[in-house]
């Protein structure tokens, strides 16, 4: 029993196991390694829609995230300050995951990010990609096909690695 004499509502359990003591498989990160992005078009934050084709021609980092995520919201700057370094040779593309337009916009403004933010409203496209945790980002080549991908907070170590990768 909790202190104040009631039942806790939620119980976290930091085992390889279930709730009823049976061994759980641990978190497999889907290999979409190879994939090409798929031929989907969305609507952008602040207007207009645009497609994954729309980014061809050059390498791209798709970053999903959602405003009621704290890791994504820790990564965001990170993500903003290697777009604004690596410019002129990669494009960023965030992609909001079930957010409200208000609430998407309220976190880029707070966050300071200046890349293309795409809304995902019903979360097709992420399932479409595999994104299967918050955040979520893919490196993909300018042929659209994707060369690496990961599920998790970044570093902006590990974010500026990875972009470097991706330009070769």
């Amino acid at each position: 029993m909790s202190p104040s004499g009631t039942e806790p509502e939620v119980a976290i359990r930091l085992t390889a196991e279930d709730a009823e003591g049976a061994p759980v498989e641990p978190f497999v990160e889907p290999d979409v390694t190879g994939r090409p992005l798929p031929d989907v078009t969305f609507d952008l934050l602040g207007g207009g829609e645009a497609a994954f084709a729309d980014y061809r021609g050059r390498p791209l980092v798709v970053n999903v995230w959602s405003s009621t995520c704290a890791p994504c919201l820790e990564e965001m700057p990170a993500l903003e300050e290697v777009s604004v370094e690596h410019g002129d040779h990669v494009t960023f593309l965030g992609l909001v995951l079930l957010d409200e337009p208000d609430a998407a916009q309220a976190t880029v403004d707070e966050t300071g990010v200046t890349y293309d933010i795409g809304l995902d409203r019903t979360g097709a496209i992420a399932a479409e990609i595999e994104a299967v945790g918050l955040p979520s980002t893919l490196f993909v080549d300018a042929e659209g096909r994707v060369t690496a991908s990961k599920t998790g907070v970044m570093t902006l170590d590990e974010i500026r690695s990875r972009v470097e990768d991706l330009l070769g």
